[in-house]
């Protein structure tokens, strides 16, 4: 729809546009600045794109002079039919005879995260718009994937079990944006459990919501997802391989392609990653815009998040003006019920993984220390030829900053960004990267690869989407563990 046909409404403090189920597409000034095209309905998953002149609401247009923006905000339109026939509408793919039911059923924003147990090794998160609870969930898993070329939508060909079906009741819990112009969703939950497969193996699934109106709780009566293709986490013993990513957001974030192309190339070399661990400030923020940018920023990383178990851990962006609420409600980590996703541990594979927040600040960019035990380097640091550090046997911690994988607030610069040590007075910082960018300067966008090869080496590799390359390579060799001394 183009923005000459919307209307600016003062109260909302947005430009509108009538929505089939009686509601308003809305799109605010501050994100058509920031380039978005998308306005939604606060009360359906119906969407439309907004056609308009990105300059005309640039920082030129508050420059002296006229206001482009003003001859949006009363222009007199004409009508040429019901808005239904006006719009190009983006709609969610739905199998009921009730359209307006399937819209609001269709399951979006799907996610994996580890679950409590072997019996139950992952839970799948996902959400339907506004606030019709179903009469059930379901979760339907295939142990093979169709032949090679074949949509993942295919039936597979030749023998082998059926797929297995689980439905349940109560798994939906209503969430209610707190703020303004708040929307409505409800966050639907299902552990997969007893998946007959061996570690590492691939699978595909599904899930749906059930109409509320169904009678009985069958496949017929649900709103099925499309089939998403996925790992059954590896054994406690083998090479164990996590993306890990911090400060990532809606915006300026040109690693997130290369994240999800990085998770689909390791599962199809069958070396998949074990979990992509997001360590603090998503989507920039979850509650922005009435939770619309915690929706968009899902739906954004769902090819990686519905793909392996998509970790994450809360940081100063998530307690927002709400305390954490968005955080708290909208994902299932693991004792969610009791932690509500604040602090928690799990094994994977040979990794054990500790998550809570400190709430410390730091740069968006990469940083590796030195193992400083009582401010001297415990072991020895090496250098292979590759040029590769290694940790030989340390006896403190590697502390590594992870907070540069993309977001509205990483400097945009011409220049290369900086690299080499942190600054003359932290001489326990042996390297960084994207570290506090000056003049021409721009921030460097990038994301970790660690390795777990076995109970003695850990690997690390950083790569850097600004650079298109890794930038730093180190590893931990260590023969024996225990307390530090």
């Amino acid at each position: 729809v183009e923005i000459e046909d919307m209307d600016w409404n003062e109260e909302l403090q947005a430009f509108t546009y009538e929505c089939p189920c009686g509601d308003l597409f809305q799109i605010s000034m501050e994100e058509l600045e920031a380039g978005e095209e998308i306005a939604h309905c606060p009360s359906c998953s119906l969407y439309v794109r907004v056609i308009y002149d990105p300059e005309d609401f640039s920082q030129k247009a508050s420059l002296p002079g006229p206001e482009p923006i003003l001859k949006y905000m009363s222009t007199p339109k004409m009508t040429f039919g019901p808005p239904s026939l006006q719009l190009l509408l983006l709609l969610a793919a739905c199998w009921t005879a009730s359209p307006c039911t399937g819209l609001a059923l269709a399951p979006r924003r799907l996610r994996l995260s580890r679950g409590p147990s072997d019996s139950s090794p992952l839970t799948i998160t996902w959400a339907t718009e506004g606030g019709l609870l179903p009469a059930a969930v379901c979760v339907e898993w295939e142990a093979a994937l169709p032949a090679a070329g074949r949509g993942l939508d295919q039936p597979r060909l030749g023998p082998g079990p059926a797929p297995q079906q689980r439905c349940a009741s109560g798994a939906s819990t209503p969430f209610h944006d707190p703020g303004v112009n708040a929307t409505t969703q409800v966050v639907h939950s299902m552990e997969l459990r007893g998946v007959d497969l061996p570690p590492g193996h691939p699978f595909r699934y599904r899930v749906a919501t059930v109409d509320a109106a169904a009678a009985v709780v069958v496949a017929a009566a649900a709103v099925w997802s499309p089939w998403q293709a996925a790992h059954v986490p590896g054994s406690n013993d083998e090479e164990t391989r996590l993306l890990v990513l911090g400060d990532m957001g809606l915006y300026n974030a040109p690693a997130l392609p290369a994240l999800i192309q990085d998770a689909e190339s390791a599962a199809q070399a069958g070396a998949p990653f074990h979990a992509a661990l997001h360590v603090g400030d998503l989507a920039y923020d979850l509650h922005s815009y009435g939770g619309s940018r915690g929706s968009r920023f899902l739906e954004a990383v769902q090819p990686l998040a519905a793909s392996l178990p998509y970790m994450v851990a809360p940081g100063n962006h998530e307690a927002g003006p709400h305390n954490f609420t968005h955080y708290r409600s909208l994902f299932r980590m693991p004792d969610q019920g009791v932690t509500e996703n604040l602090y928690y541990s799990f094994d994977v594979g040979l990794v054990h993984v500790m998550v809570y927040n400190t709430v410390y600040g730091h740069i968006h960019d990469y940083e590796r220390y030195l193992p400083v035990l009582n401010y001297t380097v415990s072991g020895s640091v090496e250098r292979r030829a590759d040029n590769a550090t290694v940790y030989v046997s340390p006896g403190a911690t590697v502390h590594i900053t992870a907070g540069g994988a993309g977001n509205s607030e990483m400097r945009k610069g011409e220049c290369p960004p900086p690299q080499g040590a942190c600054s003359p007075h932290a001489t326990w910082c042996a390297f960084q990267s994207g570290f506090a960018p000056r003049g021409c300067q721009g921030a460097d966008h990038s994301y970790g690869r660690l390795t777990a090869l076995n109970s003695t080496h850990l690997h690390w590799v950083q790569w850097s989407h600004t650079f298109d390359r890794v930038v730093d390579d180190w590893w931990i060799v260590s023969p024996s563990h225990g307390p530090f001394a």
